[in-house]
């Protein structure tokens, strides 16, 4: 293996060690790592790359990234909750966004002494990232561990099977399982287009 190759794997292992890495960002660094290791075999590139700079390089890419990661530091905001339900993948983004406009509209006394963004009651049979027991209410550390907590009910109430259903079938999941009445999935129509702003 290429000396290049060998610095650069080493630091890759550095930064999953010390940094609580997220998915995209351990993709990220994979590809550059693999783009960088190339570069430096590549005898015909005229750029002439010393392992120094290359992990500078890399050092610079990952913190563009890191800083624009939405994590426990970062308080809530509209801007930060689209971001964040990009950022894990969450199934039907758009949905889960109306859902918590509509329950809490983003400024509730449960949203602001619970952090519960969906009026979500406390679960006594499904994992969940409630901090309170024995309350009707769920009570989360962070606004993006209601988030959390929200795509973990939608997992356990469909199965596992969330991430297969499109916007509708997701709708009429939410009637059913969520509000318990048809027609709750027509009011929170409404909010969608907040999620395009």
């Amino acid at each position: 293996m290429p000396k290049d190759a060998i610095i650069i794997l080493k630091y890759k292992i550095y930064i999953i060690q010390n940094l609580k890495m997220k998915k995209p960002l351990f993709i990220l660094i994979s590809i550059l790592s693999f783009s960088f290791i190339w570069v430096g075999n590549d005898k015909t590139n005229s750029v002439n790359k010393t392992p120094k700079k290359m992990v500078s390089q890399y050092e610079d890419t990952i913190k563009v990234y890191k800083d624009t990661l939405i994590d426990e530091n970062d308080a809530f905001s509209i801007s930060n909750i689209k971001k964040y339900l990009k950022q894990i993948n969450a199934p039907q983004p758009r949905v889960i966004y109306a859902i918590g406009k509509q329950e809490s509209g983003y400024c509730s006394y449960l949203f602001k002494s619970h952090n519960n963004l969906f009026g979500m009651m406390r679960p006594n049979v499904r994992t969940n990232k409630s901090i309170q027991k024995g309350q009707k209410w769920a009570k989360f550390h962070h606004w993006t561990h209601s988030v959390d907590d929200f795509i973990m009910w939608s997992h356990w109430t469909t199965n596992g099977k969330i991430n297969n259903y499109n916007e509708q079938q997701f709708l009429r999941h939410i009637d059913n399982s969520y509000a318990n009445h048809n027609g709750y999935s027509s009011v929170i129509k409404k909010h969608f287009n907040g999620f395009l702003d």
